[in-house]
């Protein structure tokens, strides 16, 4: 039954019934639309580096497993501010990234739609309203706000070579805004002008709350070298470190020749039921089929065992490679930063830190695993450096 208010007028022909219809359907499809987007989830198809999932009404919409890199790999790409959104395209080629079969390379108005989407920082865009969404962000709402400002020319931060700790290697502690950097040139004395470099928040509707956030470029590079340093172990404590690594290796590589000597009995053992199998097929004890049947599980079960062995071998080795790499690299991170390229630099940081974040005083590094370890042995683990 339909129910109409007093005011409506009705009249009872065909193409007015059906027109009621019509409005109707939509007015009822809208409502139900708007419903879903008030609980977090979008309505329509999902955008690309996302799949739907009808069959799951607890999470409609989920992260694409093959296309959700390529989209994290462009906010990264773009916010450091030196490409182009045709040169964001280029890069993503390069790296081996497809958007799509037939159309592998991303032109610049899919890079420019996708920067420009807040559904990828956890936002949903429903006729000109923000609504939360309930589905896996693929990106922090600061990497999104940087790249919406390099968008709309807001921060033309063109990475320069003396500038090399801008395009987002930092974050504002308080806003989360990356930090960019700035060169100011200021009259001497004697009459000449001297550069300065300096980096700041890049958030340009600070509250009045949020405080100044600004280094001088020598200030910065020198925190960095603290932190780095504070990775380094006395040299005591770097003998024990180095001991008790040796003796681990030692025992994990005893523990192996165990494993590997417990699979080659077992291939051993399998080679023998496949002979003394054969033999009895060819006297005729046993049929076709059974002989068929028997001599490709044995077929199976060899292929695992032998896949096993090889696996071992090159675990244990990557294993113990990794293991001093991983020491070696804390141990000379400070010399390694300072001796390094500005492209080298970065990498190092993003190797070694998950998060790098500024306030008015101190750098505050949050290693990754296993260097947060190493940070908790050498000093308090806090990860802290001030500037002076």
């Amino acid at each position: 039954m339909i129910l109409l208010s007093p005011s409506t007028t009705f009249d009872n022909t065909p193409a007015s019934v059906a027109q009621f219809y019509s409005d109707n359907l939509r007015e009822e499809t809208l409502k139900g639309l708007n419903e879903k987007v008030q609980q977090g989830w979008l309505p329509t198809h999902a955008p690309y580096g996302y799949v739907n999932d009808p069959d799951d009404p607890a999470e409609p919409i989920k992260v694409h497993p093959e296309h959700s890199p390529a989209v994290v790999r462009m906010f990264q790409l773009f916010s450091l501010g030196d490409l182009t959104l045709d040169g964001v395209g280029e890069k993503l080629a390069e790296e081996g990234y497809v958007y799509q079969p037939a159309n592998p390379r991303f032109r610049w108005k899919t890079v420019s739609y996708i920067l420009n989407n807040p559904f990828y920082a956890g936002d949903i865009n429903w006729h000109g309203r923000r609504f939360p969404g309930k589905h896996k962000p693929l990106i922090d709402r600061g990497t999104f706000e940087v790249c919406k400002d390099l968008l709309s020319g807001r921060n033309r931060r063109i990475r320069q070579v003396n500038l090399p700790l801008s395009g987002g290697l930092f974050r504002c502690r308080y806003c989360g805004y990356a930090i960019t950097g700035e060169e100011i040139k200021k009259r001497q004395s004697d009459g000449t002008f001297k550069n300065h470099v300096y980096y700041r928040c890049s958030n340009h509707d600070m509250p009045p709350s949020h405080p100044k956030v600004r280094w001088r470029a020598s200030d910065l590079k020198q925190a960095i070298v603290d932190q780095l340093n504070g990775l380094r172990l006395p040299p005591e404590v770097t003998a024990w470190f180095r001991e008790a690594l040796r003796a681990s290796l030692s025992d994990e590589e005893t523990y192996r020749k165990k494993i590997r000597r417990v699979l080659q009995k077992r291939e051993s053992e399998l080679f023998n039921k496949k002979a003394k199998l054969l033999d009895t097929y060819l006297a005729g004890d046993v049929e076709q089929e059974t002989f068929q049947e028997k001599n490709e599980g044995l077929k199976a079960e060899l292929a695992r065992v032998q896949e096993e062995m090889a696996s071992e071998t090159k675990v244990n080795a990557e294993f113990a490679d990794m293991a001093t790499a991983i020491f070696d690299l804390t141990q000379k991170a400070a010399e390694t930063w300072l001796g390094s390229c500005n492209s080298v630099r970065r990498e190092l940081l993003e190797i070694l830190c998950t998060n790098r974040e500024l306030d008015e005083v101190s750098l505050r590094l949050t290693w990754r695993c296993p260097f947060d370890e190493v940070a908790k042995t050498a000093i308090s683990g806090y990860g802290v450096a001030e500037r002076t």
